[in-house]
């Protein structure tokens, strides 16, 4: 009797985790993915890039602030239905110091239903 319970929770927790999993990788199929990357050696100026992955046109642009100063790269590219990926320069912040740095980058693009989408990230020192 308990072996049998055992054996049927068991199976239950394989479908339910089969149909989880399922719509997880779905969903996340479902959106572009989008990245920010920032680096900060000690020897260095802080610097940043972003990077797009969708279909048809994607866009990245990665910006570095600090006060009233900013640099920007941007990147656009038709990767057409079988989708890709673009990949900004590496932006430095205005300043040798990274303190009170924010690089923020912007990406559009298109899911692989056609639908436009866009978001941003951002990461401060």
């Amino acid at each position: 009797m308990i072996k049998k319970m055992f054996r049927n929770i068991v199976v239950l927790g394989v479908l339910a985790g089969t149909l989880f999993v399922s719509s997880v990788v779905g969903a996340a199929d479902f959106y572009i993915r989008a990245g920010l990357t920032t680096r900060n050696p000690l020897t260095s100026a802080p610097q940043g890039c972003a990077d797009t992955v969708g279909y048809r046109t994607i866009s990245a642009k990665c910006t570095a602030r600090k006060g009233g100063t900013s640099n920007s790269q941007y990147v656009t590219k038709n990767v057409g239905t079988s989708g890709g990926s673009v990949e900004t320069e590496w932006v430095s912040g205005p300043t040798w110091r990274s303190y009170a740095t924010t690089f923020k980058s912007n990406h559009t693009g298109y899911n692989k239903d056609g639908t436009y989408q866009s978001t941003s990230l951002s990461k401060s020192y």
